[in-house]
């Protein structure tokens, strides 16, 4: 008979167990997902945000503060123009509008896909209507950032046009 002492058996299942460390560890694992669950709320709210849709809640008028055209020639850039004269827009809810500048005033229409981020202004000109869509840049209650690409007649011509708007109080 094999004479072996109580104290050099010992079950599997009875492991000396740290209560507090382990209180700590659920703590600290519990503390841990709810952080990584709010980032990730934060995170989907800013990635999902996108671009206010200001025009087609609030028509109103808007006046620029900036207007540059690029022009490409052989996909190389050609001229640039600044337009210096302000131009004054008046959005209506219909979809009509009226840009006002030194020359005139001409009746224009405009339209905003349902993202809110492509606006695009059609007016006649010579007998047919020439549309420019533009891509919003940047959008809020008071000001208006755009631009859009046109093609030209040639391969390697276009033009570029940066529009700046801001509401008119």
């Amino acid at each position: 008979m094999n004479d072996l002492s109580q104290s050099s058996i010992s079950a599997p299942h009875q492991l000396p167990i740290d209560f507090n460390a382990a209180a700590h560890y659920i703590r600290y694992m519990k503390t841990l997902k709810a952080t990584l669950c709010i980032a990730l709320l934060a995170l989907i709210a800013v990635g999902c945000g996108g671009v206010e849709k200001i025009l087609p809640k609030q028509d109103g008028t808007w006046t620029t503060t900036f207007s540059e055209f690029k022009f490409y020639v052989n996909s190389t850039l050609d001229t640039t123009i600044t337009v210096t004269a302000p131009i004054t827009y008046v959005f209506d809810k219909s979809g009509s509008a009226t840009a006002t500048d030194a020359n005139g005033t001409k009746t224009i229409t405009w339209s905003v896909n349902p993202e809110g981020d492509l606006v695009t202004l059609c007016s006649n000109s010579i007998g047919a209507q020439d549309c420019e869509q533009f891509v919003v840049q940047s959008s809020d209650k008071d000001a208006q950032d755009w631009k859009s690409q046109k093609a030209g007649t040639a391969n390697g011509m276009w033009t570029d046009h940066h529009l700046k708007l801001a509401r008119v109080k």
